[in-house]
């Protein structure tokens, strides 16, 4: 990352994906189920949860990001969740809602956004194969742009601190 990305971001990439495990410091936040039982967390989640898509400068296509707020009254800190090889899953998607059981406003963007067949994102490739060819030939630069507006989004929200967790 570039200097001018003077802010924290969370990049899950190689948790084990088999058995759950304690968060460092939480009494109750596990990590989410492996990828098979992710969607199904999801689905029972109590956290509000929506999808965005969010101008990136210089890009035609915007960038869409699923956002999982936390059930708290007073203003939260943002936290980037970024996707692996395998772009934006219902995995990742479940790692941002156990950030916002934490507390956290947690967006995970898909950097594949405008990239598949359609125009579409991850979920518009064919398969597994083709998301990691995609993933590989993202250049450095884009995924920055990608990941600065990304930032500038979710610390501009409402219910936002305006800063990232620390």
């Amino acid at each position: 990352m570039t200097a001018k990305a003077a802010i924290l971001f969370l990049c899950i990439a190689a948790l084990a994906a088999s058995a759950p495990m304690r968060v460092q410091g939480s009494q109750s936040a596990v990590v989410p189920p492996g990828e098979a039982g992710a969607k199904a967390a999801l689905e029972l989640s109590p956290r509000h949860h929506e999808w965005v898509d969010i101008a990136v400068p210089g890009k035609e296509a915007k960038v869409a990001a699923f956002v999982a707020y936390p059930e708290r009254k007073d203003k939260a800190p943002v936290v980037v969740v970024i996707q692996e090889i395998f772009g934006l899953t219902d995995w990742i998607r479940a790692v941002a809602d156990r950030l916002a059981a934490e507390g956290f406003i947690a967006v995970a963007p898909d950097l594949l956004s405008g990239k598949g067949p359609g125009g579409g994102g991850t979920g518009a490739f064919a398969g597994r194969d083709d998301v990691v060819k995609a993933v590989r030939g993202l250049s450095r630069p884009e995924v920055e742009a990608m990941l600065d507006a990304v930032s500038r989004y979710g610390t501009s929200l409402p219910s936002a601190k305006g800063h990232f967790a620390n």
